[in-house]
């Protein structure tokens, strides 16, 4: 065998063991069949050909390889990829480009190869090879080939060409993510120079070759390295780059040095809120907070180095409770080198400032926003960083509780980062029954491999009218509360169901967040089918949640529970001691007529209870008493749903600006909107016939109090246990005697007796002096 012949077969062991070379296996050492893979004759030639044909596959994992990864390869083809590990799969979409190494001699060629293959972060993307092409690199590492060979002078490469290279690159790989080109004799180098939208984190190491390679191994009776390798098969080993890591919580409470509390009270310690890596999906704590407080977020995001992109995103999404504040800062830490070649490290870049400007923020509505970046957008800057290091993106945003929450139900505030542009969510109109059914496919028709799943329903505006998170334990036909009046009733099949009670024949936009899938919406009439196809890149963590509470009384005799007592008034104050201040409902400019209907509502509720009250003993007891309750709860409703529709917020204030609560002719009353915590009723105007309260009622709210305690609490609808139940609020009548009875009689009596005893008491007095 000729010296060209050893050196070939040398080559093509070493090289292929580059080229072949998964990520570094994370399952058991269990034993495996290395898949060497299967060389033929037919890839053989006795004579050297003019030109190999390169079959290169590029192939990602959405789990892990398995023990004993990188393996040896033959130059032969795997014909069972799936044996390489768990969820191993072809990649459609890919490109490579490819390098010619142009030395003055072999000798030169295989020393710059091997310089290249000692420094692969230096040369690894399409960027850095076209500066080597033009400028050349220093400063290197040097090679075992040449040890005091560190450089590379410009012009030593170019692009490749070659059957199947359009200006250096090979076409798209296929569904079997397969890509063929034809080289002739020489060095090269190749890099992956393009990755589906959709598909990041997984990016092929470059690696080199050597044209025309000898069989490695025995084929048959041909003995290794006899004959030349006409067709080559290789897959190349993925970079060993770590994943996009995104986590979300609550920010620290920071409000006068306030400490949050979560549903049932309790401090939150700082440990459990923040943005932690760690903790992307672990439950995370629900915080309590009254109508319109302010809750803040703390997300953020490492993008890796290495990390390819053609363009990714963040879309967040809130509740129908919560208002997006219009706030978004983004700040990024990163690494830069300097003019004197030195590493620095950056920390607290602003990237975005949603209140001087709208750079990458592609929607910004009352529920959320959406992030768009696209690399031509950051070639000068992100791009550039990442090729010295990750980059994490520090979020800082907050939201409102607003007035559409619902009592005790967490609104949910997720963020989703997508490899790729924003799902836009699926748009589907309403029917009649004022309804939207969701069906759900999942990849390949498999179960889905999530334990949850949330859904947002937007309206034109955007904003969301209901939400509804699923888990694996809801059964078909249960009910779930997903907005004010409006219930998702749980279907049959992987968070399938039907969202009730929306507005009939109107445009609305589902948008799911699930982690590790990309949904696609089709609508069919008020039908809006979801099929989700798997995609490890999409990463959602868990949501931090928010929830106010609610209240309910009962206002009755303390003799009699069953007497319940229509027309008290109450204020609520926030403590029983010289200090507390009253809870006031508070409008915006915006909320003029509603707060007109407010006025209204009470006037006209005033005037029922007086009506009422001025009926005689008989008459109430009689038909004219009951059209009269009826009046009130009538007027009492109207007047709760005025205050309900204009209030925006909450605020503890003056006495003289409190908000009234007035108990109904079935003594209800109730105030929703606070966060969990010990407050106190003030009785302000009692019931006709009965004294006022002179001490403050304790009450305490927190997850669940506005249901109500069956066992202490009385019954909150006369009729049924439907509202649950209200705490109760007794009054003790007063009895004035009439003029002229029984009272007066008795005063006489015993006025006389009072007066004849003083007129023996003062005789006494007389005859002892």
């Amino acid at each position: 065998m000729n010296k060209k012949k050893i050196l070939s077969l040398i080559m093509a062991l070493v090289m292929l063991v580059g080229v072949f070379s998964p990520l570094t296996a994370l399952a058991a050492n269990d034993a495996v069949t290395e898949p060497t893979g299967t060389l033929g004759k037919d890839q053989l030639s006795e004579t050297k050909p003019e030109t190999t044909e390169v079959n290169i596959f590029k192939l990602v994992t959405k789990e892990n390889y398995k023990a004993g990864a990188p393996w040896k390869h033959n130059g032969g083809k795997i014909d069972d990829i799936g044996s390489l590990g768990s969820g191993v799969e072809a990649l459609k979409g890919a490109q490579f480009t490819f390098y010619k190494i142009n030395g003055d001699n072999d000798v030169e060629n295989e020393k710059i190869l091997e310089l290249l293959k000692a420094n692969p972060e230096k040369f690894e993307t399409k960027e850095q090879m076209d500066n080597l092409i033009k400028n050349g690199a220093t400063g290197l590492k040097a090679s075992k080939a040449d040890k005091d060979m560190k450089s590379i002078d410009a012009g030593k490469l170019a692009i490749a060409t070659g059957t199947g290279l359009t200006d250096g690159h090979t076409a798209d790989t296929d569904v079997n993510g397969k890509a063929t080109v034809s080289l002739g004799d020489g060095y090269y180098w190749a890099v992956e120079s393009k990755i589906p939208e959709k598909v990041t984190g997984q990016i092929a190491v470059p690696f080199g070759l050597t044209l025309p390679l000898t069989n490695p191994v025995d084929v048959d009776d041909v003995k290794a390295g006899k004959q030349y390798l006409k067709t080559l098969y290789i897959y190349p080993k993925n970079l060993q780059t770590d994943k996009v890591k995104i986590d979300k919580n609550h920010a620290t409470y920071d409000a006068d040095s306030k400490k949050w509390k979560d549903q049932n009270g309790k401090e939150i310690a700082d440990a459990d809120l923040g943005a932690d890596y760690k903790k992307y999906q672990e439950a995370k704590k629900t915080v309590s907070a009254q109508l319109d407080e302010n809750v803040p977020y703390d997300s953020k995001t490492e993008i890796p180095r290495n990390y390819k992109f053609e363009t990714f995103s963040w879309q967040d999404v809130m509740g129908e409770g919560l208002t997006y504040n219009k706030d978004l800062k983004v700040t990024i830490d990163y690494t830069k080198i300097n003019d004197q070649g030195v590493e620095e490290k950056v920390e607290g870049e602003v990237f975005i400032d949603e209140t001087t400007g709208q750079n990458f923020i592609t929607r910004s509505n009352d529920n959320g926003f959406d992030i768009t970046v696209k690399k031509a957008d950051v070639e000068t800057t992100l791009v550039e960083y990442l090729k010295n290091g990750p980059v994490t993106f520090h979020f800082s945003y907050s939201a409102k509780m607003n007035n559409n929450a619902v009592v005790d139900k967490p609104q949910l505030n997720s963020i989703t980062f997508t490899p790729g542009e924003p799902n836009g969510g699926g748009k589907v109109t309403s029917g009649e029954d004022e309804s939207i059914t969701v069906t759900k496919t999942w990849d390949k028709d498999k179960a889905p491999t999530v334990s949850e799943v949330t859904y947002y329903v937007e309206d034109a505006n955007g904003n969301t009218v209901a939400s509804v998170t699923l888990n694996n334990k809801n059964t078909a036909g249960e009910k779930i509360v997903a907005g004010p009046g409006i219930e998702f009733v749980v279907g049959d099949n992987w968070y399938s169901g039907k969202f009730t009670g929306l507005e009939a024949n109107k445009e609305y936009t589902v948008r799911e967040a699930v982690v590790g899938y990309d949904p696609t919406y089709t609508p069919n009439g008020s039908t809006l089918g979801i099929d989700n196809k798997t995609n490890p890149d999409t990463l959602k963590p868990t949501e931090p949640k928010a929830e106010f509470h609610g209240k309910k009384f009962v206002k009755h005799d303390q003799l009699d529970e069953k007497k319940r007592l229509s027309g008290a008034e109450f204020v609520i104050k926030n403590g029983n001691d010289k200090n507390a201040k009253y809870l006031v409902v508070k409008s915006n400019e915006t909320k003029i007529a509603e707060v007109e209907a407010v006025k209204t509502a009470k006037a006209e509720l005033d005037k029922a209870i007086e009506a009422y009250n001025n009926l005689s003993a008989e008459q109430q007891a009689g038909t004219e008493g009951t059209n009269a309750k009826n009046t009130i709860d009538e007027k009492q409703k109207a007047y709760n749903d005025a205050v309900i529709a204009s209030r925006t917020k909450f605020e503890w204030g003056d006495k003289a600006d409190a908000y009234v609560l007035v108990s109904d002719a079935q003594g209800r009353f109730e105030i929703t909107g606070l966060s969990a915590g010990t407050y106190y009723l003030e009785e302000i105007k009692a019931p006709s016939g009965y004294a006022l309260n002179d001490k403050a009622i304790e009450f305490t709210v927190k997850h669940g109090t506005y249901n109500g305690d069956k066992a202490t609490e009385l019954q909150y609808n006369e009729a049924n246990a439907d509202n649950g139940y209200g705490q109760k609020v007794p009054n003790k009548k007063v009895t004035i005697p009439q003029t002229g009875g029984m009272g007066t009689v008795l005063f006489t009596i015993v006025g006389i007796s009072l007066m004849a005893g003083a007129v023996v008491a003062m005789k006494r007095n007389r005859e002892e002096a």
